[in-house]
């Protein structure tokens, strides 16, 4: 009696199996939402078991402390006395106000913003960083997963690189570097819309999020110039098909957003 049970829910198993595949082949919206709900596991499971959430509400600490503390303070010092987005103030000075020179202070800013909503607490800030690597690598592996149609081999490939130590450590830090790479990926899971899709908006979704990053951290100023390097290599017909005779269509317009 059991036997013949346990025969009928391995069927029953099998045909949801089935069923499940065949919708992720011929349903495109289905695949991706599949694959973002695959990815939001393996990303929750990776950052518990390296520790992420347990730094998710220290104060600054560790390497780079000084420097750490000095973009809490920026953070801290728009919450109490400014949000003026133009005048970054820090706590320690001898002449002046306190306002002082930094990069493009976004990564300093939003976070305040989430204290006037929530109330001081610099989780918000670690939190806040955490997030915008997290768009990042989540944008990224719908990119992979788009050339290599594979939900597990696209993130392994782009969980091999998040293990870094050095990224691990600063993913949940008060250090602009995290959030420029996120943007950075952010920007090239666009541009690669754009050669796919050849609509103008994604190329200006990646423009902007370039610009963000390399307002956030200069050095990201390189792929920008990878681009250009592209565009180049395009004139010159470099990327010359059968079937098309250059990568990017409209380039007085992609070249007038640039």
């Amino acid at each position: 009696m059991f036997k013949g049970f346990n025969d009928k829910l391995k069927a029953v198993d099998l045909v949801l199996v089935a069923s499940l595949i065949k919708k992720l082949n011929s349903n495109e919206r289905f695949k991706n939402i599949f694959m973002s709900f695959i990815f939001l596991i393996a990303m929750h499971f990776v950052f518990s078991y390296v520790g992420v959430y347990k730094f998710i509400d220290r104060r600054p600490c560790s390497i780079h402390s000084w420097a750490q503390a000095q973009r809490a303070s920026i953070a801290l010092n728009y919450y109490k006395n400014d949000m003026n987005f133009f005048k970054p103030r820090i706590h320690k000075f001898d002449k002046g106000e306190g306002i002082t020179g930094l990069e493009f202070p976004l990564v300093n800013y939003i976070p305040a913003v989430l204290y006037k909503i929530f109330g001081f607490d610099e989780k918000y800030y670690r939190g806040f960083v955490l997030f915008t690597l997290f768009l990042g690598l989540f944008l990224f592996n719908l990119l992979i997963f788009s050339y290599v149609k594979n939900y597990f081999l696209s993130i392994l490939l782009l969980g091999i690189p998040y293990l870094s130590p050095a990224l691990i450590y600063y993913s949940t830090n008060f250090m602009p570097d995290v959030p420029s790479i996120g943007f950075v990926l952010v920007a090239w899971y666009f541009f690669f819309r754009y050669v796919k899709k050849q609509q103008i908006k994604f190329y200006v979704y990646c423009l902007i999020f370039i610009t963000l990053a390399a307002l956030v951290k200069v050095v990201s100023l390189i792929p920008l110039c990878v681009l250009i390097g592209l565009f180049i290599l395009d004139y010159l017909k470099f990327f010359k098909t059968p079937e098309k005779e250059y990568l990017f269509d409209k380039k007085p317009k992609l070249i007038l957003y640039a």
